[in-house]
């Protein structure tokens, strides 16, 4: 039996030494504000100019544009923080709320004052998945939803909340072109050929190589 106790010990002290390499060398986890600091640098870097989804839609725009967008889905993020970094490089972008969620009504003000500042506060719609694929009750909650965020801000702009996840209702298909512009609004993710980065389950995507027109979607609710 006392032979086999060297190799046992032998090989428990080589996996524990390896389990512990493998973990010594694991990358540190990058936090939201430094994920959002590298994105800006890096477009930066490659001569890319940032603007606000509802100015792109409005006419011209660089050759080389970045629409750097929001969403808040679960809570606000923080606001302060988002502000501080993309002060500091001198871009603005959008924040997309959804107010129909218990934080929104806490988080008015903070969004009231960044649209003061200059960034611009669209509305993150999820009605089609709320209303269980009704079109016309969701038509119904979009407007009563967009009705109470201009009361608020000015909305131009749209992105829709992303429950195909786990409602298996995509919302976007509640998009319609004639009814966004009777009601004076854009939607983000209406563009055609663009280059994508998200960081959808705060796991970044990107792409190796990117296109005149690039959105940028960071979920303020990994910012912090």
């Amino acid at each position: 039996m006392k032979k086999y106790l060297i190799p046992l010990f032998l090989a428990i002290f080589l996996t524990a030494t390896l389990v512990g390499l493998i973990i010594i060398q694991q990358p540190k986890p990058i936090d939201g504000s430094e994920r959002l600091s590298n994105i800006i640098q890096m477009f930066q870097d490659l001569n890319y100019t940032f603007v606000l989804p509802r100015d792109y839609f409005a006419g011209s725009h660089p050759e080389k544009t970045v629409l750097l967008i929001h969403d808040a889905d679960f809570w606000a993020g923080n606001i302060e923080a988002i502000m501080r970094i993309e002060e500091a490089y001198g871009v603005r972008s959008a924040f997309y709320p959804r107010p129909d969620t218990e934080w929104f009504s806490q988080s008015v003000a903070e969004y009231q004052e960044a649209e003061r500042q200059g960034w611009e506060i669209g509305y993150q719609y999820c009605c089609l998945s709320r209303s269980d694929g009704d079109m016309t009750l969701a038509q119904q909650q979009f407007k009563g939803q967009l009705l109470y965020m201009r009361q608020l801000f000015n909305v131009k702009t749209t992105t829709y909340h992303g429950d195909n996840y786990n409602l298996k209702i995509n919302n976007y298909e509640l998009y319609n072109q004639e009814l966004w512009r009777s009601l004076d609004l854009n939607e983000v993710y209406s563009l055609k050929d663009y280059s994508y980065i998200t960081d959808t389950n705060n796991k970044l995507v990107t792409q190796t190589e990117y296109g005149n027109l690039v959105i940028v979607q960071l979920h303020a609710d990994y910012i912090n």
